[in-house]
């Protein structure tokens, strides 16, 4: 690698506060067809790995985020009563009373699972957990 190269690396290896600027300097560092096939030192390889490591971490990072936005999923009113097993009327005055946060889009009232759970739990104390859909 030369000089320029161990220096974008380095960089990329101790971190830097814009992410899209390492992702930049590693896809360099690959695409670098004229030094990618030389011989490299273990302190290199160790970076590699190192880097490699950062870059899984984070990709992994990313889909736990992912996974807990798609955990507070949206109900319309429809899936709402089947997972209340209340009436239309009885859901309509939780919401005209403010016990049951509505947000209406295009007309349509949706409800936050989070709080369907939580009224779940206040209209079913017997139970422990509504099971899941």
């Amino acid at each position: 690698m030369s000089t320029n190269k161990n220096a974008e690396f380095t960089e990329l290896i101790n971190g830097s506060v814009n992410k899209n600027e390492d992702w930049e300097k590693l896809l360099r560092l690959i695409s670098d067809k004229d030094h990618f096939n030389e011989p490299v030192s273990e302190t290199t390889l160790k970076n590699v790995i190192a880097s490699l490591r950062k870059l899984t971490d984070f990709a992994g990072n990313l889909l736990q985020e992912d996974k807990k936005e798609a955990d507070l999923g949206w109900m319309d009113t429809y899936n709402a009563l089947k997972y209340l097993t209340i009436s239309k009327g009885k859901l309509r005055k939780l919401r005209d009373t403010g016990k049951l946060p509505a947000y209406k889009l295009d007309g349509k009232q949706y409800y936050k699972k989070t709080d369907l759970q939580k009224m779940f739990k206040l209209l079913n104390p017997s139970e422990l957990m509504k099971p899941e859909d």
